[in-house]
């Protein structure tokens, strides 16, 4: 079972502290509602503040340690976003959570390398598109040859 700790972006006036406080009431929130003890995986959205980067992981960290949550990871982490979380992070993240797709190429940005060496691992999802299915991808002739060769649809080569 995985969850995702609600994004703070739209809220500028937000404190580190605050910030971190909504953290420990979603997580209560969400095992509540969910009727479990503990989330096998706990992710992280981005946000571009590193102050509330790193006060919301120290919540995941210590909900980790009480046994409430399993792993924990990130969503949409840029270089930059896992560089400010590690730098005072005491447990990595497990991963990266992020978008990537055949028309991005193999390492969009050099993300994926970038985690690996830091002992992040990647995850990617919107293979076909994001937030749907895209039809200028998907009708590409990259994918369209490939489909071809192997007698499957685009879809499947892009998954």
């Amino acid at each position: 079972l995985t969850t995702k700790v609600r994004s703070p972006q739209n809220n500028l006036a937000l404190t580190p502290a605050d910030a971190a406080d909504l953290v420990k009431r979603q997580l209560e929130e969400d095992r509540k509602i969910l009727g479990v003890e503990k989330v096998d995986m706990w992710m992280l959205r981005e946000t571009p503040n590193c102050d509330i980067i790193q006060a919301q992981w120290r919540v995941l960290e210590d909900a980790q340690r009480a046994g409430v949550v399993g792993a924990l990871g990130v969503v949409n982490y840029c270089e930059k976003q896992l560089d400010c979380l590690l730098n005072t992070a005491k447990i990595k993240p497990a991963l990266d959570y992020y978008c990537l797709h055949p028309g991005m190429g193999r390492d969009a940005h050099g993300l994926r390398s970038y985690a690996a060496k830091r002992g992040v691992k990647t995850f990617a999802y919107g293979a076909i598109g994001e937030p749907g299915p895209s039809r200028e991808l998907l009708e590409g002739d990259v994918l369209r040859r490939i489909a071809a060769k192997y007698g499957v649809g685009p879809a499947q080569v892009a998954v």
